[in-house]
């Protein structure tokens, strides 16, 4: 029985049936009805996306699982190229290291049983080296905090920050060299965060993800944009992780009215940050333009047609931490409230 509570469509459905904001299960079907007819596939989107409740009367305006997967798969929107240097994190980095756009460093990085630092290669063939080898490089790094990432992936999965001032290192260590067989680690120093960031959540880097578009004539476009949090004394902000999403007006930066976490989570709506108290509309967004202007410069280096980017605000500006080929347009279509209704969505699916 515990299993199948924990069975995450068990998970979906209880958050549904649990809903208090829930439309009357005659509204429900009727709406699904309509979809399953206009879509002319079964509407799962409309309980993902919560369009189920109540405050949600532009239903027909979402993105449908084929809608999603045409963009996400379209091979016209999407360069084997450009894919590849945005899948390989390292190489990301360089990139636009090149380009001279604020990005992070990778000060070494871990494969097949090595520390790589700069021309140096250090063995770390067990649990003790390995532990001994990084807190030698972190303090020859002057770093108290570490950022470590698989140099490919998605999610956030496998990335885990190591603070060596807490008791609790050990912990992360172990966490960290549970995820290192054959997989290439790079380690980064922590960013500072914006101090107007940091008072609304101060224990994750809460970063912004802008959607962009390149149309059939050259030009990019900022499809919508969202800030996601962290929460609950997590360091990730990441909505597998218990994170939640806030949609941003791309004029003037600020917040929206409220956030939403993940179904898998709770799929709880927030007005304000639950940890901080502090009210999310209308919080301005520091370096916002500076943001957008750094957006224009990565698409013009790495142009591939539909990108996420994720950038971080720090108190000297914005940082592009990385972009994804394959970006949540789930979660963005609910950010911004039915991404049909976009002026570009219907060329992005008739291109797609």
């Amino acid at each position: 029985m515990l299993k199948l509570q924990n069975h995450p469509k068990w998970k979906r459905i209880r958050v549904v049936l649990q809903d208090p904001d829930r439309k009357s299960y005659l509204t429900i079907l009727k709406e699904l009805c309509i979809l399953w007819n206009l879509k002319r596939e079964f509407p799962v989107h409309y309980f993902g996306k919560y369009l189920y409740r109540k405050e949600v009367k532009n239903y027909r305006e979402y993105l449908s699982m084929e809608e999603y997967y045409r963009i996400l798969d379209s091979p016209r929107l999407h360069d084997a190229k450009w894919i590849r240097i945005l899948q390989d994190k390292q190489l990301f980095i360089e990139k636009m290291t090149e380009a001279d756009i604020p990005t992070t460093h990778t000060l070494f990085y871990y494969k097949d049983k090595n520390f790589f630092h700069k021309e140096e290669k250090i063995p770390a063939a067990d649990y003790s080296s390995f532990v001994e080898q990084l807190t030698s490089l972190a303090k020859t790094n002057n770093a108290k905090e570490l950022f470590a990432k698989p140099v490919s992936g998605m999610g956030g999965i496998g990335c885990i920050k190591i603070d060596f001032t807490v008791p609790n290192s050990e912990e992360q260590f172990r966490e960290l060299y549970n995820h290192l067989p054959n997989t290439t680690y790079i380690f980064q120093k922590v960013l500072k965060q914006h101090a107007q960031i940091n008072e609304i959540y101060s224990l994750s880097i809460n970063t912004l993800r802008f959607d962009t578009y390149i149309d059939s004539h050259g030009k990019a476009h900022i499809l919508s944009v969202l800030m996601r949090f962290g929460q609950g004394g997590n360091s990730m902000d990441n909505i597998n992780r218990g994170g939640f999403y806030v949609p941003v007006d791309i004029h003037t930066g600020t917040l929206g009215t409220c956030g939403n976490q993940t179904m898998l989570h709770g799929g709880r709506v927030y007005y304000e940050h639950p940890n901080s108290q502090v009210l999310l509309q209308g919080r301005q967004v520091p370096y916002f333009e500076e943001a957008k202007e750094i957006i224009h410069r990565a698409v013009s280096v790495v142009p591939n047609r539909i990108i996420g980017w994720d950038i971080a605000i720090t108190d000297d500006g914005p940082v592009v931490l990385e972009g994804n080929h394959n970006p949540s347009l789930f979660m963005t279509d609910i950010a911004y409230r039915g991404y049909l209704k976009h002026p570009l969505m219907k060329e992005i699916l008739e291109e797609a």
